[in-house]
């Protein structure tokens, strides 16, 4: 009998519950804690099992193989805390948007409200993906870096 480990990375579902927030103790330095509040959903779970069942409706196809799913995903048990599930990527705490109302930073990175306080990083993205995040950080860098110089 031959096997492998199937190891899933996906984009996780954006929900309005899923942020950063700030507690009202501060830390050694007087600067109030953060919070993160992060979960993955039952869509998360749902693309999870979709994508398997496609990728082992190919393998029967091709005679490639079987596929056998962990317990708990077939018996829709909590998430496992010992393995790197959905990538774990710090993404979407600052997001932007063309409104106020869905995002914290314009298309500049500026913070709404601000007059002079601008944001770098994966937290401006909308939703996080598989992919490395580090390339498009570097070019949202560069645009607010030209932003910033003219």
């Amino acid at each position: 009998m031959c096997g492998v480990r199937l190891r899933a990375v996906w984009e996780q579902s954006v929900e309005i519950q899923n942020k950063i927030s700030l507690d009202s103790k501060n830390d050694q330095f007087g600067i109030p804690k953060p919070i993160l509040n992060w979960t993955k959903s039952e869509l998360d779970r749902k693309t999870l099992i979709s994508s398997v069942e496609q990728f082992n409706e190919w393998l029967l196809g091709i005679d490639g193989g079987r596929i056998q799913l962990d317990s708990w995903v077939l018996n829709d048990e909590d998430y496992p805390l010992n393995d790197e599930l959905a990538a774990y990527h710090h993404m979407g705490g600052t997001r932007m948007h063309a409104t106020e109302k869905y995002g914290v930073v314009n298309e500049n990175c500026k913070v709404y409200g601000s007059s002079n306080l601008y944001v770098a990083g994966s937290s401006i993205f909308t939703t996080g993906g598989h992919n490395n995040p580090t390339l498009p950080i570097v070019q949202f860098a560069l645009r607010l870096a030209k932003h910033l110089s003219t």
